[in-house]
């Protein structure tokens, strides 16, 4: 099969010595240049008589002239939905894929896993910078026409939230909460009896009863 945008080789032979060669690729392209070997691609898929017209190098010039009917499949169209993200990890990324023509897919999510044709993928960055992964899939139709469309997925390097306690034992029991968060500018404690409270600062809580908090 022939793709679009694919060269195709294409040569004229002859037992006799030839003159003024010329190539009609029947898409509007025509070489005058005598050549005996040229080299064309066709923009749009379709079919297409190529014909070849040479002259005897000799008295008198008769003139000869081959056809060629070529198939031209297209290739698979294809982009993908979103690019050029950037998120916070983990990340569920569930891309779109807009294509057209094509028979068979194949993803790679840019961070070293393997190929697979799984259209989603959790990302993370355990690191202290961006991470940048090069996303690209790669699309096939059942004529061996391909294409590839490639996005870039910036993920943030995330906070690392943490804590600790010590407990003062005692009625009422005092617990104090220790932040040991990191690589983070806000904060958000949810703390029994005390509620919702927005400070990066350690906490203290009174509990007066026994029991299981969250």
């Amino acid at each position: 099969a022939l793709c679009e945008d694919v060269e195709l080789k294409l040569a004229v032979s002859s037992e006799e010595p030839l003159k003024n060669i010329v190539w009609d690729f029947g898409d509007g392209e025509v070489l005058k240049n005598g050549a005996f070997e040229v080299l064309h691609a066709f923009d749009e898929p379709g079919k297409y008589e190529v014909k070849v017209r040479g002259e005897a190098d000799q008295i008198p010039s008769c003139p000869g002239t081959v056809i060629k009917s070529i198939e031209v499949w297209p290739n698979p169209q294809v982009s993908i939905l979103p690019l050029d993200t950037m998120a916070c990890p983990p990340f569920l990324y569930r891309p779109e894929l807009v294509a057209t023509s094509y028979d068979y897919f194949t993803w790679d999510y840019g961070d070293n896993t393997a190929l697979t044709s799984e259209k989603e993928h959790v990302y993370t960055n355990e690191t202290d910078s961006i991470l940048s992964h090069p996303v690209k899939v790669y699309v096939e139709n059942n004529y061996g026409c391909k294409e590839e469309h490639t996005g870039l997925i910036r993920i943030y390097n995330g906070p690392k939230a943490g804590w600790d306690k010590e407990i003062g034992y005692g009625r009422p029991e005092k617990v104090k909460f220790i932040n040991l968060s990191e690589n983070y500018t806000q904060a958000t404690w949810y703390l029994p009896y005390r509620g919702v409270v927005h400070s990066q600062e350690d906490q203290t809580v009174v509990f007066p009863e026994e029991g299981i908090y969250p």
